[in-house]
């Protein structure tokens, strides 16, 4: 079952039900320490991903058949009840046997399920796979959900991303060993040609109207590919949204705003205090390197603003003494120079991916990073 081990995700970071598989000398325990930790990340799998209504959660001890019940709404509005199985034997490769999946149809007529979804970690033996397919011939539908599914759907939605990002952080340096590569979501197929205008996913549009056959393959080869931009930023929005509340984690006192923003919308309501004077007491206290990094958190707001915010700070910071009043600072921004020396600022361009990756360590270089690798637009008000 060498197959376990192919793809992105290693199951076996979930730990085993089974100690024994759990320490195997060429299976290293994962991350989780809980022998039902797989039963609930199924759970959160079909709450999450498949966004499904849970009518029999993950329970420890005789379970009556049902690791896990599901319900769905299709898209006709009906409903349909899922009897769900977990099994994951990752850790020792054995394929899921009759002694492991038995009576299947007795137990979705016992629960009122009108289907069956197995959802293994390794593929079920052939006398299995017969059970599962007479389940079909029973009248009822059947999802298989193997390894290479589970991955496939994990890492097709940002929610998907998410989840696997907590349940298989070693596995997911891997999805990102090149850290942005555009999401193939969308092809020319995708595009639909109605009239004189050429219609693309996520309500793109424009004229095809005086294009020659060259310059129609190149405005569709655009369109996809801005559609998988798009995409792209969509599955990197979550990423993007941890971030800017780590940025505001190390620095509350330069935002306005209270609590964690869940989506990009929250931070309508969260933004930058743009004060230069609070930037530069942050320097006397924290040093130098946390004035940049604050500046540079707030760019991706409005860089423009925050380009203006960092040079008047420098203009403060090298003019007046510490401890200086507010009327201090507003005296220095009427005199004649201030604004020659806020241009001379901006036009070192200290503010540069460069310098400031070199100045930041640590936490504050960490958050930075993430903020350039997923940065989205945020919303403004």
């Amino acid at each position: 079952m060498s197959g376990v081990l192919m793809g992105i995700i290693d199951f076996r970071e979930i730990v085993s039900a089974n100690a024994n598989h759990a320490s195997g000398k060429d299976a290293p325990l994962g991350k989780s320490n809980l022998p039902d930790d797989f039963e609930v990340f199924c759970e959160e799998f079909f709450t999450n991903v498949r966004r499904g209504k849970i009518f029999k959660t993950v329970s420890r001890g005789p379970d009556g058949g049902i690791d896990l019940g599901v319900e769905e709404i299709l898209s006709d509005g009906s409903r349909i009840k899922w009897l769900v199985s977990c099994k994951h034997h990752a850790h020792s490769r054995n394929a899921v046997s009759d002694s492991d999946e038995r009576n299947i149809v007795e137990r979705i007529t016992y629960w009122e399920c009108d289907g069956f979804i197995p959802f293994y970690t390794t593929p079920p033996t052939t006398t299995v796979g017969n059970h599962i397919d007479g389940v079909e011939k029973f009248g009822k539908r059947v999802e298989r959900y193997f390894k290479d599914r589970i991955e496939r759907e994990l890492l097709s939605s940002p929610a998907g991303i998410q989840l696997a990002a907590r349940y298989f952080p070693q596995s997911m340096v891997n999805h990102y060993a090149k850290i942005v590569e555009t999401a193939q979501c969308y092809k020319e197929s995708d595009l639909i040609a109605h009239e004189d205008m050429l219609f693309g996913p996520g309500g793109l549009r424009r004229s095809m109207s005086g294009l020659n056959e060259t310059q129609l393959i190149v405005a569709k080869t655009e369109m996809i590919r801005y559609a998988n931009l798009l995409a792209t930023m969509d599955m990197h929005a979550p990423y993007f949204v941890r971030a800017l509340n780590d940025a505001i984690t190390l620095a509350p006192a330069h935002f306005h705003g209270d609590g964690q923003a869940t989506q990009l919308g929250d931070f309508i309501n969260i933004r930058p205090t743009w004060s230069e004077s609070d930037l530069v007491r942050a320097s006397d206290d924290k040093g130098l390197n946390f004035m940049y990094f604050v500046a540079s958190a707030w760019s991706f707001w409005d860089w423009g603003s925050a380009h203006d915010a960092f040079a008047k700070a420098m203009v403060i910071r090298g003019e007046l003494r510490s401890g200086f009043s507010e009327a201090d600072v507003e005296e220095l921004k009427k005199s004649s120079e201030f604004s020659e020396l806020v241009d001379h600022q901006k036009a070192k361009g200290l503010l540069t991916p460069g310098l400031v990756a070199l100045l930041l360590q640590e936490e504050a270089r960490d958050v930075l990073a993430r903020l350039v690798a997923f940065a989205c637009p945020i919303p403004s008000r």
